[in-house]
C-alpha cells in the first residue's frame, strides 16, 4: 500500500471529497477504519453524499448496522434522496447481495460496520465484500474498528498493517482484497472534535 494523501476534516468539508472519491471505481473494495469515536461513520456518509450528488441518477446504499435509519437521518438531515439506508440486523453477505443486485445505477455500497455483520468470520466477510464489488461492478466501503494498539502511539496514527490478517493476529482484512484504505485518526485523545480529525488515504 502506498500513502497518497493526508487531509483534515475542515479541508474535506470546505473543498469537497475529490481527493478521496476520484479514484473510486467499479469493483474496488475500500476499508475505512479507525478507533471508536474518530468520525468513521461521519466520513462514510460524507462520501456517500458526494458520490450520490456527482452521479445523477445513480444510487448509493448504506447498510447501517449500529445506528438506526432514523438516527442517521436526524444526524444528517440533508441526506440525499439517492442515498438509501438499510438498518436490518442481523446482516449477512447474502442479504447485502440480495438487496443490491436489482438496483439500477448503483454506484456505491457502504457497510457500517464490519464487526456487527453476521457470518463465518470478519476475514471471510471482507473477502466476500470484495467479490461483491467485482460482481456488481461498484465500489464497496467497509467501515471497521482498528486495534487498540494505535492508542499507545504518541500520534494515535494507524497504519495499513493494523488492519491486515497475520498468523497470530486475526484482524479483518487480507492485503489481496483491499484496493484502498482510509485511516481516520485524531492526534489528540479519542473523542476530540471532528476539526481535529485527519484522514490518510492509501492505495495499491
Amino acid at each position: 500500500m502506498v500513502h497518497k494523501i493526508t487531509v483534515s476534516y475542515p479541508s474535506l468539508e470546505a473543498n469537497g471529497l475529490d481527493s478521496i472519491t476520484e479514484s473510486m471505481g467499479g469493483g474496488q473494495f475500500i476499508a475505512l477504519a479507525g478507533r471508536p469515536g474518530t468520525g468513521k461513520t461521519h466520513l462514510a456518509i460524507l462520501i456517500a453524499q458526494d458520490m450520490a450528488r456527482k452521479k445523477p441518477g445513480g444510487s448509493v446504499v448504506v447498510f447501517s448496522l449500529e445506528l438506526s435509519k432514523e438516527m442517521l437521518e436526524r444526524r444528517f438531515p440533508d441526506l440525499d434522496d439517492q442515498v438509501q439506508i438499510i438498518d436490518e440486523i442481523p446482516m449477512t453477505i447474502d442479504k447485502i447481495y440480495e438487496a443490491c443486485s436489482g438496483i439500477c445505477g448503483l454506484r456505491l455500497i457502504v457497510v457500517d460496520y464490519l464487526h456487527l455483520m453476521a457470518g463465518e468470520s470478519r476475514l471471510h466477510n471482507t473477502q466476500s465484500l470484495k467479490k461483491l464489488a467485482e460482481t456488481l461492478n461498484v465500489s464497496v466501503i467497509c467501515v471497521s474498528q482498528i486495534t487498540r494498539l494505535v492508542d499507545e502511539r504518541p500520534d494515535h496514527r494507524p497504519v495499513p498493517d493494523d488492519l491486515f490478517w497475520r498468523e497470530g493476529k486475526p484482524w479483518s482484512f487480507s492485503e489481496e482484497s483491499v484496493d484502498q484504505i482510509l485511516l481516520v485518526y485524531q492526534p489528540q485523545p479519542t473523542g476530540s472534535q471532528l476539526k481535529d480529525t485527519w484522514v490518510d488515504l492509501y492505495q495499491k
